[in-house]
């Protein structure tokens, strides 16, 4: 558990690499945020993604009417509310998503996953 917490510790002490720095006419510095919520993969959306010709998961299209939006912003959070643990891809209750919906989300502009949620160990070490 202690390696645990030191990890999240040392991630959460990684630098953000902010896109850009704003000022306003008197000279202040702005920062804009934006905090999204869960980022999911029911068997449904899995299932759409899938392209049967190639067997890619493509999930650009997602993302595409917030990008604009998400990619303004100069830090994007948002809860990964899957684990990565490859195949099986599965929905409700265990979560494992296919890698590219995290490469589309940060494709769209999100900086950060949070990933400390109730379906962090869906699929035990691997999946954290």
């Amino acid at each position: 558990m202690t390696k645990i917490y030191f990890t999240i510790l040392f991630l959460l002490s990684l630098p953000v690499n902010i896109r850009a720095q704003k000022s306003d006419e008197q000279g202040v510095s702005r920062l804009s945020l934006i905090f999204a919520g869960d980022i999911m993969g029911h068997d449904s959306q899995i299932a759409s993604a899938l392209d049967s010709e190639t067997g890619e998961y493509l999930y650009d299209t997602c993302f595409s009417l917030i990008k604009p939006i998400i990619e303004n912003a100069d830090i994007a959070l948002a809860n990964l509310e899957v684990t990565l643990a490859g195949s099986p891809y599965k929905g409700y209750p265990q979560f494992s998503s296919p890698d590219p919906l995290a490469k589309a989300a940060r494709d769209a502009g999100f900086d950060i996953f949070i990933t400390a949620n109730n379906h962090s160990l869906d699929r035990g070490k691997k999946g954290l």
